[in-house]
């Protein structure tokens, strides 16, 4: 092989990879994180926060939230997976809308640009009289207005307990 036909072939690989990088890094995200809170108006509470690191601005249209309402095998959740094509951490979990959960004036649907992002306080009560009175575990979920789910890690929402000592 000459040196050529070598930088020939290292140019063709580097501009497929920095190609490939280029395209995964213009992909619309969205980064979702649901938390504890407090508030004056409604004590205690959970904040929704949604981000758009991206480089593109993304119509935010829905906002909900899931627990686990059964508890499945391994092998049962891969069966519904391929059979339902659901995301694959929900599988087995109860979607709930958000809206009337919302304090204020509804800010969904909200386009979000590049570098923003929106907060969303939700009552603690709400949340607790939607999943049984007590929701333990509980996922935010976001959709954008293509259709694509975008969730948070999952967050402990049971009874307040004392700090040790």
């Amino acid at each position: 092989m000459t040196l050529t036909s070598f930088l020939a072939a290292w140019g063709a690989a580097l501009s497929t990879i920095v190609a490939a990088r280029d395209i995964l890094m213009s992909r619309d995200k969205l980064k979702v994180q649901l938390i504890h809170g407090v508030s004056d108006e409604l004590g205690a509470c959970a904040i929704l926060f949604i981000a758009n690191p991206g480089k593109r601005a993304i119509m935010v249209q829905y906002a909900g939230y899931a627990w686990p309402f059964e508890e499945l095998s391994f092998r049962e959740k891969v069966r519904r997976f391929l059979k339902y094509q659901n995301h694959w951490t929900t599988i087995g979990w109860c979607h709930t809308p958000m809206s009337s959960d919302i304090v204020g004036n509804s800010p969904l649907p909200k386009l979000l640009e590049p570098g923003h992002a929106e907060q969303i306080w939700i009552p603690l009560a709400s949340l607790r009289k939607s999943a049984r009175d007590e929701p333990g575990l509980v996922v935010a979920q976001v959709q954008d207005a293509l259709g694509r789910n975008y969730y948070s890690r999952a967050v402990y929402f049971g009874p307040l307990r004392k700090a040790a000592r």
